[in-house]
């Protein structure tokens, strides 16, 4: 129930943060967000750093409604992330504190155990994990309030 809360959850916040316009531009980072988590989550829970635990239907151990929030969180991220190298780099500062937040809060209610983890290295690699999204995302033009370059290039209308 904990991971279907928390996909609800994200995909509301989602539609009161990001406006349906801009849906259709950053789409592609809701996919990057998708298979960077499948990749390393599946990867260290393979390896036993990390399982997922609660009811419903799982993917390589990840639970589904877990991928489901990535989507929309994915998104979020992508529209909000800010121009300027100090201002990136606070965004994805505060962005893995969230993150390591939300997953304090699954491991107290019993979704997510650590085996040979720690929230220091779901820190370190949450941040890491953002840049490489983010950083693709914007190689695609799917990060940040703005266009992307060919639309910016175009001419505008009077």
């Amino acid at each position: 129930m904990g991971w279907a809360v928390l996909c609800l959850l994200a995909w509301l916040v989602l539609l009161m943060v990001v406006p349906a316009g801009e849906l259709k531009r950053l789409w592609p980072a809701a996919l990057i967000s998708l298979a960077a988590v499948y990749w390393i989550d599946s990867t260290l829970g393979g390896l036993g750093a990390f399982r997922y635990s609660g009811p419903g239907p799982a993917i390589s151990g990840i639970p589904v409604f877990y991928l489901l929030s990535i989507a929309p969180g994915g998104i979020m991220l992508a529209y909000h992330y800010p121009d300027g190298a100090l201002r990136r780099a606070m965004f994805v500062a505060g962005a893995a504190f969230v993150f390591l937040l939300v997953e304090e809060i699954m491991v107290a209610l019993q979704y997510f155990h650590y085996l040979s983890w720690s929230p220091g290295r779901s820190y370190v690699l949450d941040v890491g994990g953002l840049i490489v999204v983010l950083w693709t995302a914007r190689l695609v033009g799917a990060a940040g309030r703005t266009p992307s370059e060919e639309t910016k290039s175009a001419p505008s209308k009077p």
